[in-house]
């Protein structure tokens, strides 16, 4: 297994805060496993209610998930999110917040998506917060902005 990373991770901005794995051998397709639609909107998404999931603790400083765990989010405008983080980039990160809910701890890395027409679409990846649930939103880098690198890695993916 390798990884690739698509440019230099920004210090402190969690700037291009995305990364491709590449498997020994293909994985076998089947209804557990498949690949996901990538998200080809550059809209802002704000308003719109996305799904992030994770193995992540479900409270700061507690244990990991034993089981995948699902959060149902809102989608905040970039101006609201650079209130909280003046230096976020409204291209390639977006934000999410939605009191008592949250991503936390380790899950990281994990899928934000949206659903259309019963399907999911891979609209960003988490990223970063200032905690588990708090006042403040979350950062997820935009899958869009980085659509054209996750192609040029793997190839043009087909979603059935």
């Amino acid at each position: 297994m390798t990884s690739r990373h698509a440019r230099t991770l920004g210090p402190c901005t969690n700037l291009n805060d995305i990364a491709l794995i590449k498997l020994r051998r293909p994985a076998t397709l089947n209804d557990a496993v498949r690949p996901i639609q990538l998200d080809t909107i550059a809209s802002s998404h704000a308003g719109k209610t996305v799904e992030a999931l994770g193995w992540g603790s479900a409270s700061y400083g507690g244990p990991v998930s034993s089981r995948l765990r699902k959060v149902p989010l809102s989608v905040v405008p970039p101006k609201e999110c650079r209130a909280t983080y003046p230096q976020l980039n409204g291209s390639t990160q977006l934000c999410t917040y939605t009191a008592g809910s949250d991503t936390c701890q380790y899950d990281s890395g994990g899928p934000v998506v949206e659903h259309a027409d019963g399907r999911p679409i891979l609209i960003g990846v988490i990223t970063a917060s200032s905690g588990c649930a708090t006042s403040s939103p979350t950062i997820h880098t935009r899958v869009a902005a980085y659509r054209q690198w996750i192609t040029a890695a793997t190839g043009p993916l087909s979603v059935p």
